[in-house]
């Protein structure tokens, strides 16, 4: 589990390979990958361990309240945790677009700004950006900066 970190935050393994290992843990093994997470918090990209707990409370509904620092406020007062369905939507290796409740998370974990094709029903309307803290109008795309996320609501 340190070498999952590792690869990940050193771009060694992609966001989706991250994610496809991690949807094999049981709940043991996520708790211990985020008590890895906790004792490592100093030593790795806080973008990249942003990511890692969006992917662990979005999708696996993980408690995060053992966070020591802003990512754990900031999810908790950004997302509401249920156990409704997420829908993925084809995106690449390393930039994730998924929704759930109603909220498109979209995640750029390349080094360069990417420009993505939103879902028809977000396209063309104004949104909330939760994490800007204001509304956003959006045609067909959004701009995405490197390492980075939006999470929008409709």
């Amino acid at each position: 589990m340190n070498d999952l970190l590792y690869d990940f935050c050193h771009d060694i393994i992609s966001l989706k390979d991250l994610y496809l290992v991690l949807k094999t843990y049981n709940d043991s093994d996520l708790i211990e990958f985020n008590r890895i997470i906790i004792d490592k918090i100093d030593d790795y990209n806080k973008d990249k361990l942003m990511f890692i707990c969006l992917l662990l409370n979005t999708i696996f509904n993980f408690d995060l309240s053992n966070f020591s620092y802003d990512i754990h406020n900031f999810i908790s007062d950004s997302i509401s945790l249920s156990n409704d369905e997420i829908i993925f939507f084809l995106t690449d290796d390393n930039i994730f677009m998924y929704e759930k409740n109603s909220v498109l998370y979209i995640i750029n974990n390349t080094n360069n700004i990417v420009s993505i094709v939103l879902p028809k029903e977000y396209q063309n309307s104004t949104l909330f950006c939760v994490n800007c803290g204001d509304d956003i109008s959006i045609n067909c795309t959004i701009d995405v900066y490197n390492l980075s996320f939006y999470i929008i609501e409709k």
